[in-house]
């Protein structure tokens, strides 16, 4: 369903005009429950938001940043919500790292090429030993991430998330509808609505999901 077909959906059942509220305000709307429909699924699939990218190794360097912008059409790298492994690439293939969120032990000194680790702090991870050259593509990043589209602002744009589910749409913009009218009992009644769906999608659909926004399958067992 398009945006502009859910906005107008919602506009009926809370008799909302454009002259109380614009079809800007309603998009800003729309984008909050977009959020945290995505962010809920996120936090419950691992597989449903994963990703990874590759980042070039400098020479002698322990601090790599993560990529933290939101993901879009053209390719950028993702938002991402958690660190999940490392791989380092020092000469003849990739190592795959154990994540600390902390030092384990005095890693200043450690040597171990074959069993790397990745300390992951705020925006940034560590890793030891450090690459001995200056390589592409020889670190690989992979994490969980919100999905795109994180920002809504084509009112002609499809909604990717499964039709029958689209209704946790209009629940979440008829809960600001009828708040900012002070109907706080239909304010209610639609976070109810709201919750029960969300609930129903991360317990019935989200763990089996073909993903959008997938094009290969992790193994992540290691996480299990």
């Amino acid at each position: 369903m398009k945006v502009a077909d859910l906005i107008k959906q919602s506009r009926i059942q809370t008799n909302t005009s454009t002259g109380q509220v614009s079809d800007a305000e309603y998009l800003e709307r729309l984008n909050i429950v977009q959020d945290n429909i995505f962010s809920k699924l996120g936090t419950v699939n691992k597989l449903y938001a994963w990703t990874f990218y590759t980042s070039d190794s400098v020479a002698y360097q322990n601090e790599y940043t993560l990529a933290r912008e939101t993901i879009d059409p053209s390719g950028s790298y993702p938002k991402l919500k958690r660190l999940l492994r490392v791989f380092v690439d020092y000469k003849d293939g990739y190592k795959k790292a154990k994540v600390y969120t902390e030092a384990p032990f005095d890693v200043l000194d450690y040597k171990d090429y074959n069993n790397p680790i990745a300390i992951n702090m705020d925006d940034s991870f560590f890793i030891y030993p450090a690459p001995y050259q200056s390589k592409a593509d020889a670190i690989r990043i992979e994490g969980t991430y919100i999905p795109y589209p994180l920002e809504l602002t084509d009112e002609d744009e499809d909604i990717k998330l499964a039709r029958e589910y689209h209704d946790l749409y209009i629940y979440g913009m008829n809960k600001f509808a009828f708040a900012s009218k002070q109907l706080f009992d239909k304010e209610w009644l639609m976070e109810q609505k709201y919750q029960f769906r969300l609930e129903q999608l991360l317990r019935e659909w989200a763990r089996d999901i073909d993903s959008a926004y997938m094009e290969q399958i992790p193994d992540l067992s290691y996480f299990e």
